[in-house]
């Protein structure tokens, strides 16, 4: 009987003793789940913070470029602009230049003219050599732009023609009947107006 006792004394102890270890096993199961479960909520929170932190250094990084971009299309606007009026600029001068220069030359094609005018006889040399210096000096300033103003027989226009006369004439009045100078154009600019004289 005693050892009965100690017998199932003993497996029932042991029994005791494994459902105590299974419950403590079923403790430490169940405490390691909510561990995990926590590092996991922790680590989503920390992902969530990280995803946030990215996004906004992505908001930043395409702020600082929109600022660089822009920056660089008011300097690309900037040196457009400085190159055209630099250019403008240039263009000018050399104008201003070409027509100092034939302004200055214009009194000598009005004498060659007197003289190829007053000469006595127009198969002479000298008349015919004239002539020739005459019309090659006009063909090259035909080259660069320049052209006589029209003026016997148009009307009289003040933008292109210098009145000096006036007399009776069959004709229209303000016909140009005469003309004393000639006037000329540099492109679509009067370099020197035609003096004429007019119809009443």
């Amino acid at each position: 009987m005693y050892e009965d006792w100690l017998v199932n004394g003993g497996l029932r102890m042991k029994q005791k003793n494994n459902e105590s270890t299974k419950s403590e096993e079923v403790v430490e199961v169940s405490n390691l789940e909510e561990t995990c479960v926590q590092e996991e909520c922790e680590s989503c929170v920390d992902g969530t913070q990280d995803l946030d932190e990215n996004q906004k250094n992505i908001l930043q990084l395409e702020e600082k470029l929109q600022q660089q971009e822009d920056r660089y299309l008011r300097l690309q606007a900037d040196f457009d602009n400085f190159r055209r009026r630099t250019q403008k600029d240039q263009l000018q001068v050399i104008t201003r230049a070409n027509k100092e220069l034939i302004l200055s030359i214009l009194p000598i094609i009005d004498n060659l003219e007197r003289a190829i005018s007053s000469s006595e006889s127009l198969d002479s040399p000298f008349t015919k050599g004239v002539d020739m210096v005459y019309k090659q000096l006009l063909e090259e300033l035909k080259k660069q732009g320049v052209k006589v103003i029209e003026a016997v027989d148009k009307e009289f226009d003040p933008h292109f023609h210098q009145a000096v006369a006036q007399e009776p004439s069959d004709k229209p009045s303000n016909i140009v009947l005469e003309e004393y100078q000639k006037g000329y154009m540099l492109h679509e600019d009067v370099l020197r107006p035609t003096m004429v004289k007019v119809s009443q």
